[in-house]
This record gives C-alpha cells, sequence and structure tokens, in this order.
C-alpha cells in the first residue's frame, strides 16, 4: 500500500501515471528514487550531482511517460533513461574539465557480512574500501555494468535493454570489468583479500 491507496503492481500505477495521476506518479518515484540515486551517485561520484541528476531523471520521466510501450519492464525503461542522462552528464563533465573522469568522495554501497568479530569488521571495511576505489577507478562503461548487473542485479537482457546494446555486448563488458576490478583489487592490497 503506498500513500494509503492499494495498488496491486508497478503497471497499474504507470497507467495511472500516463493519464495525469499524481498520487501514482510520486508512488513510482518513491518505488525507484533510492536505485536511482544510487545509479547517479555511483556515476556521477558526487552527491549534489547525483541529487541533481536523480530530479532529472524523474522530470524526463513525466515528461516521457506516454513512451512507454509495456514492451518491458517499467524498471528497465526508467534505468534506460537513467543511464542515458548519467553518461550525457559525464560527457558533458569531461569536455567541461577536459578529462574523463574525475574523483569523487563518494560511498559505493557493497553487500555485508555481519561479523561479530572487530577484527573480521575491520578487514571486511578496508576491503569495501578497497572494492569502492576500484569501482571508482573503472572507464564509466566498465563501472556503469558492474552497478548495473553485479550492485544492482539487473539480468543480462535488462541491462542489454538499459544501455541499448545486445545481451552479448553486455556479457563480454561484464567480463572485461570483472577483469579489471579483480586486477584493481590485487593491486591495491597485493593479493585479493579473502573473508
Amino acid at each position: 500500500m503506498l500513500f494509503g491507496r492499494s495498488i496491486r503492481d508497478e503497471d497499474e500505477l504507470v497507467k495511472l501515471a500516463m493519464v495525469g495521476d499524481d498520487a501514482a506518479t510520486g508512488d513510482l518515484i518513491q518505488i525507484h528514487q533510492q536505485k536511482m540515486y544510487n545509479l547517479a551517485l555511483r556515476m556521477s561520484k558526487n552527491p549534489h550531482d547525483a541529487s541533481d541528476l536523480t530530479q532529472d531523471i524523474f522530470i524526463q520521466m513525466m515528461k516521457k511517460m506516454d513512451t512507454f510501450r509495456f514492451e518491458s519492464s517499467f524498471s528497465t525503461w526508467l534505468y534506460r533513461l537513467a543511464v542515458n542522462l548519467c553518461l550525457d552528464f559525464l560527457r558533458r563533465r569531461a569536455r567541461r574539465w577536459d578529462i574523463s573522469i574525475e574523483e569523487g568522495p563518494d560511498r559505493i554501497a557493497c553487500p555485508s557480512s555481519f561479523s561479530e568479530n572487530p577484527t573480521s569488521r575491520i578487514e571486511e571495511r578496508e576491503l569495501k574500501a578497497d572494492i569502492e576505489r576500484a569501482i571508482r577507478g573503472l572507464k564509466p562503461k566498465y563501472r556503469l555494468i558492474i552497478i548495473l548487473c553485479d550492485i544492482d542485479g539487473l539480468s543480462y537482457a535488462q541491462a542489454a535493454e538499459a544501455m541499448k546494446v545486445p545481451v552479448g555486448t553486455v556479457k563480454s563488458r561484464l567480463a572485461r570489468a570483472r577483469l579489471k576490478l579483480a586486477a584493481e583489487l590485487k593491486g591495491a592490497s597485493g593479493t585479493i583479500k579473502r573473508t
């Protein structure tokens, strides 16, 4: 139940939002806001830029809602819109600063185990920090595929649709991204830690 209304599924919310139901639009934003912000933060590496990008994502969602055709899930459609906005932002920023990637103080959320051992918790935090740095150091196309598939859990097909590339490209790019990530982690610590 969202905002006091019982809605059976996302498709129903989308249909209501398409005919101007502000409450349904608000529900869709509430459902997807955290994932879109996380994607924007991981791509922009800056909380302020991520907030702006998230706002832009939902503005574009509202403007382009009539282009959604129910040929894929709404979340996949929204990811595609978000990916395009994030990549456009990175291109503009690179041109503005004449660089390809700039470092920022973001924090990428990584899965954690809930160890009770203080030493293990410290090692886990160090490993998470190493992973965060390694992900931030990847080229945008590799960072994006790691975020979509390994962090956000999109299937190959969903990631392919969001990125407008063939599934084979997703698989090969993800394999290369994982290899680059592993090499970065190995280089950062001498050996990859296993806990």
